[in-house]
Order: structure tokens, then sequence, then C-alpha cells
């Protein structure tokens, strides 16, 4: 890993880590981001690590606990950073005022932020504070070119002056240094709780099963299945929610699908393990992923996985 500091023994004892998300999970999608809070957490094992993070809502409130050793601090506004540069910079400045407050009660050793949003806030609080940081980036808008022209510059300002730059798949790598024609980049893939995603010895459900789980896309594929093998006993369960779900639903129902298909919506954490262990396949039909910590989940549950190729579970899927 390429870390700008002459100091090593610093960065092999215990560090003081800020984990700064672009997004995190809430009631709503209670999964969204929630590996970046993961290794947030999986961090606090080794080092002194807070969670730091802006949420939205109507209006100001404080939140802190600890969850083990990991100390999570929030704060809610109204704030949209993905609509313009002037919206983003407000943002950052609004992450800048949480950073520093929580850095003069016990300063920081390092910035640990996630993907291009946060990395650009740790940017700025580092020219002003010059604590090094480092930024991951999981998003699949780096691969299909969807970057909008405004966020550009001050990504490719946020890449070059990071002391380290990390890729959680291949492809994603080889997308940013090339485009970006970075030095100061790494690959390093996500991970999954092992203690959590992990064989149950339980029974499978009656019916042969299918799982999905992310945002709502059509799946025309299962319904083919369905005509083609009319008398046979199979159910899909899709895990989450999003835009596509209307015309998911509309597409159940013109299909004649409602006793095959079930749209539980968003499921805890805690919970998808046993809906994984219950299940018979996976299904991973994105058209674009940076890594693909569902389809490696349920590997661990030890599913069989049909997959698109997408850019990310091609890294450990045969």
């Amino acid at each position: 890993m390429y870390i700008r500091t002459t100091n090593v023994d610093k960065f092999l004892s215990i560090m003081r880590i800020a984990v700064l998300p672009s997004w995190t999970f809430n009631k709503k999608t209670p999964v969204a981001g929630i590996y970046m809070y993961q290794q947030a957490k999986a961090l606090s094992d080794f080092h002194d690590v807070e969670f730091l993070f802006l949420k939205w809502g109507l209006f100001n409130t404080n939140s802190e606990f600890l969850d083990g050793n990991l100390k999570v601090v929030s704060r809610s506004g109204f704030w949209l950073p993905k609509r313009n540069m002037f919206l983003l910079s407000f943002w950052v400045k609004k992450y800048y005022l949480l950073f520093k407050e929580r850095h003069k009660a016990s300063p920081f050793s390092i910035i640990h932020a996630h993907d291009a949003l946060a990395g650009y806030a740790a940017f700025i609080i580092s020219v002003r504070t010059g604590i090094p940081f480092v930024v991951t980036i999981h998003n699949t808008q780096f691969l299909d070119d969807q970057i909008p022209k405004w966020r550009e510059k001050y990504i490719s300002l946020m890449f070059k002056n990071a002391n380290c730059v990390i890729a959680v798949g291949d492809k994603l790598f080889e997308k940013i240094k090339m485009k970006y024609k970075l030095e100061n980049i790494t690959q390093l893939p996500n991970f999954i709780d092992g203690e959590l995603f992990k064989p149950f010895g339980i029974g499978k459900n009656d019916h042969f099963t299918f799982v999905s789980v992310g945002s709502l896309h059509p799946n025309k594929a299962f319904a083919l299945l369905c005509r083609q093998y009319p008398n046979g006993s199979f159910k899909l369960i899709i895990i989450g929610d999003g835009k596509e779900r209307r015309k998911l639903e509309s597409f159940i129902k013109l299909n004649d699908l409602n006793e095959n298909v079930l749209m539980p919506g968003w499921e805890s954490n805690n919970k998808l393990p046993q809906i994984l262990n219950r299940s018979h396949v996976y299904i991973s039909s994105s058209r674009l992923e940076t890594f693909g910590i569902s389809p490696l989940e349920a590997l661990a549950c030890g599913l069989p996985v049909i997959s698109t190729l997408s850019g990310g579970p091609e890294q450990f899927i045969n």
C-alpha cells in the first residue's frame, strides 16, 4: 500500500482513525452502505476508531453512542451534496465542523473516507489540518463513466492528493488508475462477517427458492423459467427496494407471477443469513458491480451463485 509518510512506526502502532462515509444505512434502507460501518467496527478491534457521518433530517440533531469498541457520532440536517458544487461545499463544511469537534477532543492520526463525496471532505480536512487521508471507492459510476462533469474536477484533485486510493475490485482499480493516471492506488477487496454469514445446517424452503439482494431491477429470466416449467414449484425472493419497484410489480402481475415472486423490501443484516440459508440458489443479475458483497455472503452461507459478468463477482466466482 502506498502511504505518503516517512514515519512507518506511526502506522504500525495503534492509530486513532476517523471514518467518513459518503452515505449510510437508515430505517428505510437498513443495509445500504453497511459495509462501511462493518469495516469501521472491525478496525475498532485493533485501533481507536470513530465513525462520523451526516444523516438526512429536517432538523439539526446530534447522536453519539458506542457499538462495542466503535464510537459512532452523527449530525443531521438537510443537505444535498450530490446536486452541485455549492451544496457539496456546504456539506463538506458541516463535515469539517464535526471532524474539528472530535479532533479537538482527541486528535486523529488518519482519515479513512468511503467514496468520492466523503473523499472530498477528507481532502479539505486534510488541507486544513495536515492529517493524512485515504479514500476507498465503491461506486459503479466510475465503471461506466457516469460521473457528472462538475464532479470530475474535484474528484481528480482529491485522488491526486490522497495518501492512498483504494479500489474494491480489479476492474475498478484498472479503470480509476488509467483514467486519473494514479500511482497512489491499490486494490483491496471488501470483506464479510464470517460469524454472521455461514451455513446454519437448517432445512431449505419447501419450494425451490432463488434469492437476490440489492436495488430492484427487472428480472425477466425467472418469468421464462416459470413458463418453461409450469408445474415446477419455484420461488424468487427479492430483498431490497428501488425506483424499479412499480415496474417490477406490474411485470409480476402481467406475467401471473404473484405466487412465485416475493418482495419483502429491505431486511436487516441479521435476518439475511437466515433467508440465504433457507434458499437454494443466489442470483446476482447486476449490470455493473464494483465488487459484490451480497453474492459473497451467499457463498459463505453455502449457496451456489449464478451471476452476470458485471465487473465484480467474477473475482471470486468460478
